[in-house]
């Protein structure tokens, strides 16, 4: 049994006060489990654990060194976990294509809100009616009321444009393949927010 499967043993010993439940929650033998419990013993010099017929608990040097081990089961645990959590934190830098109108009217408002929600992240509204390539110009959104010209970009309907006339109008977002607009021609989104409080 490698050291952090040990290091559980000890610690759900110590937390269920019996070798059996401990070594059934882990699934091993209960001589196993004492085999291994009695380890830290060997290498500490002194015993953490007492012994008796109520049950096991541990000693002043075994309270500490459980401490110590769910210390780092934590730590160990937070790695693990650490794709994860870096998945789940939005954070970097966006930059979103749109249309001069479109991005004035109804995304920069969209977009200060979510900036707010995620303070980590920073984002460049490129505003343009223009065509953009968007790999070229390193855009990582682009969104776009209409047909796409280009069948080849890959899309996703968004919804009708707000402040369209009747029916209102299409707005497929396109994601690092397509989009339209140059140079900007709106103050990017990042110095709105540094004026909203970053």
């Amino acid at each position: 049994m490698d050291r952090t499967a040990a290091n559980k043993l000890f610690m759900r010993v110590v937390e269920t006060g019996s070798f059996s439940r401990a070594a059934a929650d882990l699934h091993v033998t209960q001589p196993t489990a004492t085999k291994t419990v009695a380890a830290p013993e060997t290498k500490l010099g002194a015993r953490p654990l007492n012994r008796n017929t109520r049950g096991v608990s541990p000693t002043e040097i075994g309270a500490v060194y459980y401490d110590k081990c769910k210390a780092i089961q934590t730590q160990i645990d937070e790695a693990d976990n650490l794709p994860t959590l870096m998945r789940a934190q939005v954070a970097g830098r966006l930059r979103v294509s749109t249309s001069v109108a479109f991005g004035r009217s109804v995304l920069t408002p969209l977009l200060m809100r979510f900036m707010t929600e995620h303070p980590a992240l920073d984002v460049d509204l490129i505003a343009d009616d223009r065509y953009v390539d968007l790999i070229a110009q390193g855009i990582d959104v682009a969104i776009r009321m209409g047909r796409l010209a280009d069948s080849t970009l890959g899309a996703r309907y968004l919804g009708t444009n707000p402040r369209g006339d009747g029916g209102g109008t299409r707005i497929p977002g396109a994601r690092r393949h397509a989009a339209q607009g140059g140079r900007s021609q709106a103050p990017p989104v990042r110095r709105l927010q540094q004026r909203a409080g970053r």
